[in-house]
Formats: C-alpha cells, structure tokens, sequence
C-alpha cells in the first residue's frame, strides 16, 4: 500500500537551544519539570553549524559453536552526543553552563574554569526557525570547555559536550527508555 507523505517536517536552521539543568537533590539528579520553577539557560548565539546531535556506530558481538552457530549475540547501541558553541560568555553561562565559579577581592573579578572531573545533567532543546518543531536530548550529561584561539579573527567560545543517556519515560514495571526525540511544538 502506498503512504502519503503530505507532511513535511524539515528539520534546519536552528533558531535557539535551550538548556534546563536539573536539580542536585540529597544526592540525586531530579530531572526539570517544565515549568515555570526550572532555570532555563535560552542560547540564541549559538555559533553557526556547530550543534549537531550524532550516533556512533553500534556494534555487535557474537560467540559462536565450533560448527559456526550463534549461541549467543549482543547488539549495543553507539553513544550519542550533543556539541554546541556560545559566543555569549556572560556570568550566568559561564557559571550555570560551564561549571565557573566567581571570586572577588574587591577589586578585581575572577571566573575559575571547573575541574576536570566537571559535569551538569541537563535536557537540551534545539528550535527550529519553523518554530514547530524541536528536538529534545532528555537526559544529557554535559561537560564544558572555553577555547580562545585565533582571536584576531574568531571570538572565545564555550563547547557545550554532552553524552546522552536513556530518560525513562515509563516506570520500573513499564519502562520507556529514550535519549532524543523529534517534537512537534503547540
């Protein structure tokens, strides 16, 4: 039977990303409610063609019998991972975004890159100029650098990396467990 496709969805031009952290509650990560309550980081100067979601390859291992039959096979997934780069390097990215810590002497203000063992879980959104669409990285473990090169030419810029791991939509009986999903907005 033939399908219809009558809807497009062309997913390009990326209008803003939107970071929610969530919260570090009694030593768990609570995920952000989508409400008015979460801190929501909105990054429309992002720099252009550097966000991208992307899946390594998967791979598959098998053991097999003598007389080359499978008796047991595993597929895993690759990882994937969200990149962006901001050129607005303002406080509350620097500290809420980067992992940044702000010090005074009451002279002179100092912003203190993270240590490396840094990282923030966050749900990333990336809009679409359409403003219909979006896609959504529900679990994203985020690590940060600030680069500053070539700056006679380019400006310093955050790398936002992120990994990310399955959300589970369902519960313990039912799960549901997804990294990214493609969204339809309103």
């Amino acid at each position: 039977m033939e399908k219809v496709l009558n809807l497009e969805r062309i997913l390009g031009g990326i209008s803003h990303v939107e970071i929610r952290p969530w919260t570090l509650t009694d030593g768990n990560y609570v995920a952000p409610v989508f409400d008015d309550t979460d801190d929501i980081y909105t990054l429309p100067k992002c720099i252009k063609d550097s966000t991208s979601i992307t899946t390594e390859d998967g791979d598959s291992t098998t053991i097999q019998a003598e007389n080359n039959n499978a008796i047991w096979s595993q597929n895993t997934s690759g990882s994937t991972t969200f990149t962006t780069e901001i050129a607005d390097l303002q406080d509350n990215v620097l500290t809420g975004l980067l992992g940044y810590t702000i010090e005074t002497d009451g002279l002179n203000t100092y912003r203190h890159s993270p240590s490396n063992s840094w990282y923030q879980y966050a749900t990333i959104r990336m809009f679409f100029a359409d403003g219909k669409n979006a896609l959504t990285c529900w679990k994203a473990k985020m690590y940060s650098t600030l680069t500053a090169e070539s700056l006679s030419s380019d400006v310093a810029n955050g790398t936002i990396t992120a990994t990310l791991e399955e959300f589970n939509f369902g519960d313990e009986t039912t799960p549901k467990l997804r990294k990214f999903s493609v969204d339809t907005i309103g």
